[in-house]
């Protein structure tokens, strides 16, 4: 749900090599690029001086692709501060991209679904145009703002991939070292600190095996506020997955999450492992008893726990994020992102002088590294975000009003329209500054990615699709002429489907579709997780053995929520 793919390189798993993880080998295929090129990945077993062994997936060298310039890559993120991957080509040398991540992914269900032809560009130019229009819908199920910044993160956890450029793997230097829990939703990525050479911009509140900094200090009578740890020059940050500063809001997620780690450590006496996994267990727990019930449908998130997974197939041990999951399906986030929060901080101590703070979505992109605004190097004290009143729909304990998310619909914010290059350079054209329609690149990605059709993924999903020319029909104000694209409206574009279906079922919640991909998607992850709290019985049910450890209550011991995370990493909520 990040909000572009940003400077990655996205490979997806080729489906001879589906279920193929006990032969230590799988092959991907690059989407999305016009240049044809394979990646190999050989797993194989790292010794660890008196623990488990680490499995590494290592890139396979010898793979070669047609000509290919890119035929495998060596490098995902070199660091913080030279976010590039190095490839190499076919004459064996190191060139040096300016691509910042790579993206490994699988596909939904058990075979290949050829994808539609799809709508014509000109048609994607006018849908794309069209989704900029404030939808005006309204939903009694509302969902706080803060699900839209932890959704985000669930995302970035899932496809984080941990770089190691000393591990040595079969007379190989580098690989990914965190290959055993390859796509769990683990929340590896909030441990520990990537090597930096500056120094910190602030003094980094190091405890339980994590990191944070310290934003600007506050003024006399307000609480200390935080930030990424982060170093100067510039205010680049240290933390594990590079991504983590793409958006004040998920910057500010992840400084809640590992200040919630930090708590839960000293609270119940953890060393850094013990603390890991507690905080591992309590935030799956929010995933799967507060997050997916207020994304997902009643009924599917009933239907999937009780009877398993028929989108998402295959073994756990074999799980890969779907390409469909993550360039379309889960993208709903967007349409969740306010034009602007009227209060993205609130005072606190309450009737202490502090403003209330408003952030639109030009702020929130500009408040990191990339979007320039941090000259001391960290974030402004009145910028950081304690998320008291954005995780309930009205918190009686403050007096202000709850910040709610966009509802989810068939629109994203109009401020999409056109994103700053600053922010999302385009690694094959870098001097292109020009501002983009988000909503349009999404579109047109999801063709070059080649992804099924929204009616193809309903039908592998066991229900009845939308109807989509009806749809268009009774939202003709929003969408003139668009109605009558027969490609529109029987190939549907799999993330504009599944906006249109959450709109279009109107509880405020995602559709049939959409909420079976992502509850099944999500499960696998947790399933995948060491320290899980889900197990899989043999006919796909789903159990959780999870039993909360702080903020006792004998009524809600099996669940946790992000109020409970803010409580015990802020206070402030109850």
């Amino acid at each position: 749900m990040s909000l572009t793919h940003g400077g990655g390189l996205t490979f997806v798993r080729d489906r001879q090599s589906q279920g193929a993880n006990a032969s230590k080998f799988w092959r991907f295929s690059l989407r999305g690029s016009e240049e044809q090129a394979t990646l190999g990945v050989v797993f194989a077993d790292i010794d660890t001086p008196g623990g488990e062994p680490l499995r590494a997936a290592v890139p396979d060298l010898g793979t070669q692709a047609n000509g290919a310039v890119l035929s495998s890559i060596l490098k995902a993120a070199a660091s913080p501060q030279e976010s590039r991957i190095r490839t190499f080509n076919d004459t064996a040398n190191v060139t040096t991209s300016g691509f910042e991540h790579i993206d490994l992914y699988g596909r939904l269900g058990p075979e290949a679904m050829a994808a539609d032809a799809g709508p014509e560009d000109g048609i994607l130019d006018q849908l794309g145009a069209a989704m900029l229009v404030d939808s005006g819908v309204t939903h009694a199920h509302v969902i706080p703002a803060a699900y839209t910044y932890f959704g985000q993160y669930l995302a970035h956890d899932m496809s984080f991939l941990d770089w190691s450029d000393t591990a040595q793997v079969n007379g190989v230097t580098g690989a990914w070292i965190n290959a055993r829990n390859l796509h769990a939703l683990s929340f590896d990525s909030l441990f520990g600190t990537a090597p930096v050479a500056g120094a910190p911009t602030s003094t980094w509140i190091d405890q339980a095996g994590a990191s944070l900094g310290r934003a600007t200090p506050p003024p006399a009578g307000l609480e200390e506020t935080f930030d990424l740890p982060r170093t100067a020059p510039g205010g680049h940050h240290a933390c594990q997955d590079a991504r983590v500063d793409s958006n004040l809001g998920l910057a500010q997620m992840h400084v809640l999450l590992v200040r919630f780690h930090q708590q839960i450590a000293a609270l119940l006496n953890l060393s850094p492992d013990e603390a890991r996994v507690q905080t591992r267990r309590h935030l799956q727990a929010v995933v799967l008893t507060d997050y997916l019930p207020k994304i997902v449908p009643p009924n599917v998130y009933t239907t999937v726990k009780n009877t398993g997974r028929i989108v998402v197939t295959g073994p756990v041990g074999d799980f890969l994020v779907p390409i469909e999951f993550a360039a379309a399906v889960f993208r709903f986030g967007h349409s969740m992102v306010g034009n602007t929060y009227p209060l993205w901080t609130i005072p606190w101590p309450q009737g202490s002088y502090m403003q209330s703070q408003a952030a639109d979505l030009n702020a929130l992109l500009a408040y990191t590294q990339a979007g320039g605004s941090l000259p001391l190097g960290k974030v402004a004290f009145h910028w950081a975000q304690p998320w008291r009143h954005m995780v309930e729909a009205q918190n009686p304990y403050l007096s202000v009003n709850g910040v709610a998310a966009r509802p989810i619909s068939a629109s994203i914010s109009g401020m999409f329209g056109a994103l700053k290059r600053a922010n999302f350079p385009d690694p094959r054209d870098p001097g292109n500054l020009a501002p983009f329609n988000l909503a349009r690149v999404t579109l047109g990605r999801g063709r070059r990615f080649g992804l099924p059709s929204g009616q193809q993924v309903a039908t592998l999903a066991g229900g009845g699709p939308l109807s989509v020319q009806q749809f268009l029909t009774t939202r003709a104000s929003r969408f003139p002429g668009l109605a009558g694209d027969n490609a529109l409206c029987t190939q549907t574009p799999l993330w504009f489907y599944t906006l249109a279906e959450a709109e279009a079922h109107g509880d405020g919640r995602l559709g049939p579709v959409g909420g079976r991909v992502v509850m099944e998607t999500i499960l696998a992850a947790l399933l995948k997780s060491p320290d899980s709290i889900v197990t899989e019985g043999p006919a796909g049910q789903i159990a959780s053995d999870f039993e909360r450890k702080v903020r006792l209550d004998p009524s809600k011991m099996n669940s946790f929520s992000l109020t409970d995370v803010v409580a015990v990493a802020y206070g402030g909520v109850d």
